[in-house]
């Protein structure tokens, strides 16, 4: 699934739900949605008090499925201050959670993470980003276009996720963060993600 810079995900999550790509009926407002990590999906699932059982759509709607988009470097930084920034909830690990967090990832390559600037540590996963396993629930990274099937969909972007759901959600939390990549670092991660920009081009 992963495309050019990813690993395959075998994580306890994608073991649950049986992997990606993951179509949900949502009952709150009568559609099917592809959930795509980072974009807005705690709040689309909490708003929408989704469940386990919400796993596999009806497919009887008569509506197109809902995808979320957002750009690809600001989802990338979203998961990057998840994992790699003091506050985010990936950065250390839960002694309830048994994942990877920032703080092991940066250790398994022979760096302390809390040395590092974050330009610094986003140039270090840049050129590790292969190294991104199972461990680290590496679906997370991958390309938006490996979370849905491409027939009869309604691209829809992050700001009119609260609108078209029927739910009241803060997003982009981690803006609040003081932090940019630098523009040599943003083409890095435009090319990384080259097949979401090509796919999603003209049609959002």
């Amino acid at each position: 699934m992963a495309y050019g810079s990813f690993q395959n995900c075998n994580c306890a999550y994608c073991k649950r739900n049986g992997g990606f790509p993951r179509h949900v009926y949502v009952r709150t407002i009568n559609r099917n949605w592809f959930e795509t990590p980072k974009n807005g999906t705690v709040s689309i699932k909490w708003g929408c008090k989704l469940n386990r059982v919400d796993v596999h759509a009806m497919n009887n709607t008569g509506k197109p499925s809902i995808v979320v988009y957002r750009d690809p470097v600001d989802r990338f930084r979203s998961t990057f201050l998840h994992y790699f920034h003091e506050d985010g909830l990936r950065y250390k690990s839960k002694p309830e959670k048994d994942f990877g967090n920032g703080i092991e990832f940066f250790n398994n390559l022979n760096y302390k993470i809390e040395e590092l600037s974050l330009h610094e540590r986003a140039e270090i996963l840049l050129e590790n980003l292969k190294k991104l396993d199972t461990r680290f629930e590496v679906h997370h990274w991958w390309p938006q276009v490996d979370f849905f099937n491409t027939d009869d969909i309604e691209i829809i972007p992050m700001s009119k996720i609260n609108e078209t759901f029927n739910i009241k959600a803060i997003l982009n939390q981690q803006k609040k963060v003081d932090f940019e990549f630098t523009n040599e670092q943003k083409n890095v991660i435009m090319g990384v993600y080259t097949i979401d920009y090509d796919w999603f081009e003209g049609k959002i």
